[in-house]
């Protein structure tokens, strides 16, 4: 009885041993990969590029990500207009198809040479798989906020990809740590559907780098985009 005892005792030491191991490694490695976001970020927002593009969204808080045949692009909706904005968002607000179609027609916002082309959607995919559950766990930090935005928006953009359809996702910053988000199923180039509302919290942590939301969103777009000639 005592060996049985001893054993199930050395047993669960061993079990705390190595899961406590395991999360020191996870942590360590969230850390680092926390602090390499940092580092990108600095060295990414001090481009006139990503500056351009986080003013716009700054002052447009409307944005849509389209996906079409022929790919991906990313729109900043210049909409003059406040009631027209407004109309726009309480149709998507409502899945209300037919006042989303006119407003549509009526806006005629696919700017084309506004338009953003999309090369690889970035998601914070080379994390790696001790980094992502150190993430997990470390649920105060911006990197993991920003990376559930983003892996969001992607699976939405990918969802109906193999069904002759797309869904277009609509974003609209409404402060500086929110961002709704709205998805409008097309197929062969028709409305389908309206999906339902969507809100993100973006954490501010302590320590880590400032930036507001419409700089963190930039900053998916700009590590998202084809780089072609400036």
């Amino acid at each position: 009885m005592n060996k049985k005892i001893l054993w199930i005792s050395f047993s669960l030491l061993t079990l705390i041993f190595v899961l406590g191991i395991f999360g020191l490694v996870s942590y360590k490695s969230a850390k680092k990969v926390i602090e390499n976001f940092e580092a990108d970020f600095k060295i990414t927002s001090q481009s006139e590029y990503f500056k351009n593009l986080a003013s716009m969204l700054g002052k447009n808080n409307i944005g849509m990500f389209e996906k079409k045949k022929d790919g991906l692009t990313f729109n900043v909706l210049n909409i003059y207009d406040k009631d027209d904005s407004d109309s726009l968002l309480e149709a998507l607000k409502q899945k209300d198809k037919e006042k989303f179609i006119q407003l549509k027609d009526k806006l005629q916002f696919l700017n084309q040479g506004n338009s953003i082309r999309i090369e690889k959607f970035y998601t914070f995919e080379d994390l790696g798989s001790l980094a992502k559950i150190g993430l997990f766990f470390t649920k105060t930090n911006t990197l993991e906020s920003v990376r559930k935005l983003a892996l969001f928006i992607k699976a939405r953009l990918d969802i109906h990809q193999n069904e002759n359809g797309a869904d277009d996702v609509f974003i609209n910053t409404i402060s500086q740590s929110v961002v709704e988000t709205y998805c409008v199923h097309f197929k062969n180039e028709s409305v389908i559907s309206l999906g339902e509302l969507q809100t993100f919290t973006l954490i501010y942590a302590e320590g880590n780098i400032k930036g507001s939301l419409t700089d963190y969103i930039a900053y998916i777009i700009e590590k998202s985009r084809k780089k072609e000639s400036e």
